[in-house]
């Protein structure tokens, strides 16, 4: 025969459930030394596989039916002692102090998973102990083969003696869904004895026992009601609708900004393509009243010079006069050039001297032409406006 020590972990339960469980009288006699009894309800095991230890074998997987749960339930007994820690490669409770007993069994359906529950009433001397993990210590036959995780049936359940309570943090349970089901404080009133509700010390205190979360003990309507996650909650909001309308801000600025810039852009090119015509049309008046100031230019010189005036690119405004000067001077050269070409002679008031003005090459010009339309030269009349 070959025995095995199964351990459980601890889960939710309400207290009433807890209360209904332990026998009137059972939790009368109990309070008659211990006036603030402590229980605790405990999974120690469920169908489904295990992974506990054998003694003189080690760790096995084995696979259990619901049948062999309910004789888990049925072979332990009312007053089976509670120990903490187990003593290795025995079952033996002779000389082990026992730190509780068991009070209430039963088996219940948890997320459609038979479980075997026990109910434990601590020692006051180890109730503010963690002691959120179980196992079962007793007598269980195991098949030769151990391969394969063989199957436990009820009749392999031969004898329940002692349970091991210990910290989760320490030991690792062999039932993976062997949970915390429930602890149960009941108080002296301190008048004629019996049970009263529990204060709002000892209930935080069941709490953390129990290592419940708010969720567990109160609805989600009850836990928006509370002020304190009702602030939690709007404050959170209002971080939220602060980085929302933060992003807003920064989405609608980057559109702003993406307009104005677009709208920049239109602008400068407008101003880019209006500066060289404004540049221009104030460089033409520049240079009629350069010309008028210089004096002596004909006629012909000037219909040439305009001609020639498209071509003027002045570099940069501040230079427009001085550049337009150098413009004149080489254009009235190149007249001077293009004039002797075609045979016309230039007099003395001709060119960038000073003169009266008036134009001298329609001597000898028919009446009835124009001033400056006809020049006469040693190869005969032509017309000025041919000239470049």
């Amino acid at each position: 025969m070959k025995s095995e020590r199964i351990i459980g972990r601890l889960q939710n339960m309400s207290a009433t459930a807890i209360q209904n469980m332990i026998d009137p009288f059972i939790l009368e006699k109990i309070k008659r030394y211990d006036p603030n009894p402590l229980f605790k309800a405990y999974s120690i095991g469920h169908e489904g596989v295990s992974t506990g230890n054998a003694i003189g074998i080690g760790k096995v997987a084995l696979r259990w039916f619901e049948s062999a749960i309910n004789k888990i339930v049925e072979k332990i007994k009312l007053g089976t002692k509670f120990f903490k820690g187990h003593v290795f490669g025995t079952n033996e409770t002779a000389g082990r102090k026992p730190i509780g007993e068991v009070v209430a069994k039963t088996t219940e359906k948890i997320n459609g998973v038979t479980n075997a529950i026990v109910v434990a009433h601590i020692d006051p001397e180890h109730r503010d102990e963690t002691l959120d993990v179980a196992s079962f210590e007793g007598d269980v036959i195991l098949p030769d083969d151990l391969a394969n995780n063989p199957v436990i049936s009820e009749s392999d359940v031969q004898e329940i003696t002692g349970i091991t309570l210990g910290n989760s943090e320490k030991e690792k349970p062999a039932f993976s869904g062997a949970v915390l089901q429930g602890a149960l404080q009941m108080l002296d009133t301190g008048a004629t004895g019996g049970s009263r509700n529990m204060d709002l010390k000892d209930i935080i205190k069941a709490v953390q026992d129990g290592k419940f979360s708010p969720s567990q003990i109160f609805d989600a309507e009850a836990l928006r009601a509370d002020e304190t996650v009702a602030d939690m909650i709007a404050k959170q909001k209002g971080n939220e609708n602060l980085f929302h309308e933060k992003n807003r801000l920064i989405s609608n600025h980057k559109i702003e900004k993406e307009a104005w810039q677009k709208e920049k852009d239109t602008m400068l090119a407008k101003i880019n393509e209006l500066t060289p015509k404004a540049l221009m049309a104030e460089t033409t008046v520049l240079k009629d009243k350069i010309i008028t100031e210089r004096g002596g230019i004909s006629d012909i010189q000037k219909k040439f010079i305009d001609s020639r005036f498209a071509n003027f690119k002045p570099s940069e405004e501040a230079k427009v006069k001085e550049e337009l000067n150098t413009f004149l001077d080489e254009t009235l050269k190149e007249f001077k050039s293009q004039a002797e070409i075609f045979g016309y002679k230039i007099n003395e008031k001709d060119g960038n001297e000073k003169g009266d003005g008036k134009d001298k090459l329609n001597e000898g010009v028919g009446e009835g032409k124009k001033e400056s339309e006809k020049m006469e030269t040693e190869h005969g009349e032509i017309d000025t406006s041919l000239l470049p």
